[in-house]
């Protein structure tokens, strides 16, 4: 087992913290011997921050726009990348946003997030180098890329007039569901076929009226 002591380090410290663990093993027989690990945590100052990525999402289902999920400043160590988060400093390193929506079209919109990177261990600076806050801009797409879906109504049999062979049939309601966007217009065609020989005798085509609930 262990036990982690963290010591959070000054800026005029080598490292950004501390962690002083304690290691403890037990035999069988309930004897025990210790050893202690230090764990320097390396200080990354501004110039090391990566800028966050664009970002494409699609606007259905549950919009996740949350810097978690669409990214964030970040640092590249280790094989790995250490997202700056705004309620998660890495290295005296803290970050804020603020988000700006702009429409493109029905269900889709940008989001032009600012970031704003601070360092707490050095003093402010407008320009480069060693510009201290560092101001990022990310755009995230929020795109309606998929089209409405159609529940289609059951294959329907009718009564036609036996001296006219025609028929005035109730045709049932379609339903249209879209996840981001309106309904802008729909269109029924309507073809008659010769049921012996399948030849088509007529084609109606009709836009369709729209009703929302």
């Amino acid at each position: 087992t262990y036990v982690d002591d963290f010591t959070d380090l000054d800026c005029s410290q080598q490292f950004s913290a501390r962690i002083r663990r304690t290691w403890t093993a037990t035999d069988g027989s309930g004897n025990r011997s210790t050893c202690i690990q230090t764990i320097n945590l390396e200080r990354r100052g501004i110039n090391n921050v990566l800028p966050p990525t664009d970002v494409t999402i699609s606007c259905s289902g549950n919009i996740n726009t949350n810097p978690s999920a669409t990214g964030a400043p970040y640092f590249s160590a280790y094989g790995q990348n250490w997202l700056i988060l705004p309620t998660i400093g890495q290295c005296e390193i803290q970050s804020a946003y603020v988000d700006q929506v702009l429409p493109t079209c029905d269900g889709s919109y940008k989001i032009i997030r600012t970031w704003t990177v601070l360092d707490w261990c050095l003093p402010t600076k407008p320009d480069m180098p060693n510009q201290n806050p560092r101001y990022y801009i990310q755009v995230i797409n929020v795109q309606d890329n998929t089209g409405p879906t159609i529940a289609c109504p059951a294959n329907l049999t009718v009564s036609t007039d036996p001296f006219t062979c025609c028929g005035s049939p109730n045709l049932p309601d379609v339903l249209l569901e879209d996840a981001c966007s309106r309904i802008k217009s729909a269109r029924a065609r309507i073809v008659v076929r010769d049921p012996v020989t399948n030849e088509v005798l007529a084609t109606h085509e009709l836009d369709a009226s729209l009703q929302n609930f």
